[in-house]
């Protein structure tokens, strides 16, 4: 691949690499990973909005706006993948991806204010967005002229008009995908297709019988889904109405704490900058850290800086679930 392929040329022939940028996008997807937890007003979200934006001011210091490519759960500077293995990375693309937009151009004219309605606006539900016209629709109502988005769909058209994917259009020929399953065919005529092919010696009528009764089994299972799935959304509603709460309260001590996912990923965190490492949702903790903890026991006092830890929860694994501390 030329070496131009992987960087963006600036003004005074000096080049903008993916090594460059990879701060950058980082910051911005972990950024909008963070709205999932709280809303952009919040202390923790305004702290990595600033992070973003600090590291952005390093892109446009050499000069020239900024087009962040997006395909197939990927961003791209001039076709090359940065942070392609950052999943906060990876749900951005395919946000932006869900709401029809193929890259994002950021102006070197663009104000703090502006760049922070980026997260207010354009990092909503996706429905949402659709319903209000789109994105384009969008930043027209809402006076946004220094972001700007791309959303024309790229597509080539053969004898079978096959939909080329962005990424294989990138520095080649489009190589046509294959075609895509019937998932949405009726299930009873997929079962019926399957005895046809397959099961050629049931008689007629069991087979209709037999067609009817997974089918009926088919939309039942399908229902009990949608009715769990509305069971979870309350759920995690609620979920999000304690863990407000929680921060109301906490607000007002000098305790704070962390949540540890199933993925050992951070899923929550309070008053986390009294501990004195960088501490960030849906990353790891710091090996560092890691290991200090190791150390706890609890009946001896323990600390880590200048904080006292006062519990640490593992699961029957040894894995850390959950952090109380109290600082000074």
């Amino acid at each position: 691949m030329p070496e131009d392929r992987k960087q963006q040329t600036q003004p005074g022939d000096r080049k903008l690499s993916v090594a460059d940028l990879a701060p950058y996008v980082k910051a911005l997807c972990l950024t909008y990973s963070q709205l999932a937890y709280y809303p952009e007003t919040h202390p923790v979200t305004q702290k990595q909005m600033k992070d973003a934006w600090s590291e952005l001011q390093k892109v446009f210091s050499r000069d020239g706006d900024l087009t962040l490519s997006i395909a197939d759960g990927k961003i791209l500077l001039a076709g090359s993948p940065v942070e392609e293995k950052n999943t906060a990375v990876t749900k951005f693309a395919k946000h932006f991806e869900s709401i029809h937009v193929s890259s994002i151009k950021f102006k070197k004219t663009l104000e703090y204010d502006e760049f922070a309605s980026f997260f207010s606006y354009f990092c909503k539900d996706p429905q949402s967005i659709l319903d209000a016209g789109g994105i384009d629709a969008m930043a027209k109502s809402r006076n946004i002229s220094n972001i700007s988005f791309n959303t024309t769909v790229y597509k080539v058209i053969t004898e079978d008009e096959k939909v080329i994917s962005k990424a294989e259009k990138v520095g080649g020929e489009a190589k046509p995908r294959k075609p895509r399953a019937k998932t949405l065919q009726p299930i009873s005529e997929r079962i019926q297709q399957k005895l046809d092919s397959e099961f050629k010696e049931i008689h007629d009528r069991d087979r209709t019988r037999l067609v009817e009764y997974l089918n009926n089994v088919y939309v039942r299972e399908i229902k009990k889904i949608e009715e769990k799935n509305e069971d979870l959304a309350e759920e995690i509603s609620e979920i999000r109405e304690v863990i407000q709460n929680i921060e109301e309260v906490f607000d007002e001590t000098n305790l704070g704490f962390i949540l540890m996912d199933r993925k050992q990923k951070v899923c929550f965190i309070e008053h986390g900058h009294k501990i004195p490492f960088d501490l960030l949702l849906n990353e790891s903790l710091p090996e560092t850290l890691i290991e200090q903890l190791s150390g706890y026991k609890e009946s001896e006092p323990f600390k880590v800086g200048d904080v006292n830890i006062m519990q640490v929860t593992r699961d029957p694994r040894k894995r850390i679930k959950a952090i109380l501390f109290q600082y000074e």
